[in-house]
């Protein structure tokens, strides 16, 4: 909304004092014009699956969605902390055993540990023998964006991948990324 009308008010003194209403007066500074330059690269084949026909047949997509896989769970550890996220391998263990994490996970303020990740995938694809494709549309990665860096959301998007190829090997599986996986400008 304050790039809209920053781009579309005729007074420039207007502009900065709406925007300083949200922001500090020293971050409400508008340049007129600038370029971001992205080299692209090479555009990929485009790979068309088979769609079944839909007056002929039905198919059988799994849809999965927001695992945030948190490399760091640790069963045991604290769940209730004052942090914005919980059950990390640094945050130590509680004084109170039923403020830890559970094994498969935690629905206080804590992301997917491995093993439930894992463990949902497999149970997928035992109670659904027949399917035609896999969507998984994102959030790979856990909460805590602000301490994590690029190589981390490497290694958990490469991890989810791996898992999801792994499991559903004859299956093809279509990824999308969510809005837990761009990394921090500043990172």
């Amino acid at each position: 909304m304050i790039i809209f009308f920053a781009e579309h008010a005729n007074n420039d003194t207007i502009t900065r004092r709406f925007c300083s209403l949200y922001l500090p007066p020293d971050s409400c500074e508008f340049e007129d014009e600038w370029v971001v330059n992205v080299d692209l690269g090479t555009k990929p084949d485009v790979i068309t699956p088979s769609v079944p026909s839909i007056l002929n047949e039905s198919a059988v997509i799994v849809h999965v969605s927001d695992l945030h896989y948190d490399p760091t769970y640790t069963p045991g550890n604290n769940a209730v902390c004052d942090a914005p996220t919980c059950c990390k391998e640094d945050q130590g263990r509680p004084t109170n055993p039923s403020d830890g994490a559970g094994y498969w996970g935690d629905y206080r303020n804590c992301d997917s540990p491995l093993q439930l990740v894992n463990s949902t995938l497999q149970h997928i694809k035992q109670h659904h023998q027949k399917i035609d494709y896999v969507y998984f549309t994102g959030d790979f990665v856990y909460h805590g964006m602000w301490e994590s860096t690029k190589e981390q959301h490497t290694q958990i998007i490469t991890s989810i991948v791996r898992a999801f190829n792994e499991t559903f090997q004859d299956t093809p599986v279509f990824f999308a990324l969510g809005n837990h996986e761009p990394i921090q400008a500043n990172a």
